[in-house]
């Protein structure tokens, strides 16, 4: 069986449909995705082993279940065997697939004593809004306010959950002067490398690279195929 060692989360799902998803349906989302099998694209990681590594009330876990069937990120499955009928659930393969964030098992499985659902769920809504995740800090210099309008949460929360954030040593913030607008901006720097994030999108840029020499050959490759017939369709004209 091929099980996820990330787990990847569409942009879609982030951006758009979690501002309208009880709180803890990301993270929810994310750990049973992380018990997918590639092929079937189903998991059977159950409400209880959920409850239990995340340490999330049973009532958020069964609502955020809800909230991901009635959207169709999830479909409910039944194992075929005879024996066992164990409940399961079905990722459904979509367009939105395409355009994703990921996220590391490290991450996920974090302990909830060094990082709570409340804040998992909350980084990955933030991570979107991050710039040059690569170097392994995430920058960001939304402030409280443009993150709340973003996120779909109230400013007060996302200030709680930054500064808890803070206190724990994940994210420094700084303050810098626009000499533009001549406004105070904070900007925030994730570390990424203590989330657990950093090598994903260093492994990201590094296949890009690879992708886009790769795709830079071939395109030689072909220029030289097609001048060449030319020159010989050409030699053949005179």
């Amino acid at each position: 069986m091929t099980m996820c060692n990330h787990v990847q989360l569409s942009n879609n799902l982030i951006e758009e449909d979690a501002k309208r998803f009880p709180a803890g349906t990301l993270i929810v989302y994310a750990t049973m995705r992380l018990g997918m099998n590639n092929i079937t694209r189903i998991s059977y990681i159950g409400n209880n082993q959920i409850c239990k590594a995340l340490k999330i009330p049973p009532k958020n876990v069964r609502e955020a279940i809800d909230a991901l069937i009635e959207a169709e990120y999830l479909e409910l499955a039944v194992s075929p065997s005879s024996k066992f009928r164990t409940r399961g659930f079905r990722f459904p393969e979509t367009e939105f697939d395409k355009h994703f964030e990921m996220y590391t098992r490290e991450f996920v499985e974090m302990d909830p004593a060094k990082l709570s659902w409340q804040i998992k769920d909350f980084y990955i809504r933030m991570q979107p809004y991050l710039l040059d995740k690569e170097s392994g800090e995430g920058r960001c210099k939304l402030s409280q306010r443009e993150l709340g309008e973003k996120l779909g949460m109230s400013q007060p929360t996302v200030g709680k959950y930054l500064r808890l954030l803070k206190e724990a040593g994940y994210i420094k913030e700084e303050k810098k002067l626009n000499v533009l607008t001549g406004q105070v901006e904070i900007m925030r720097t994730y570390d990424l490398t203590a989330l657990e994030q950093a090598r994903l999108w260093k492994a990201a840029v590094e296949n890009a690279i690879i992708e886009n020499a790769e795709a830079t050959a071939d395109l030689a490759r072909r220029v030289a195929a097609l001048e060449k017939r030319n020159a010989e369709t050409e030699g053949k004209i005179a």
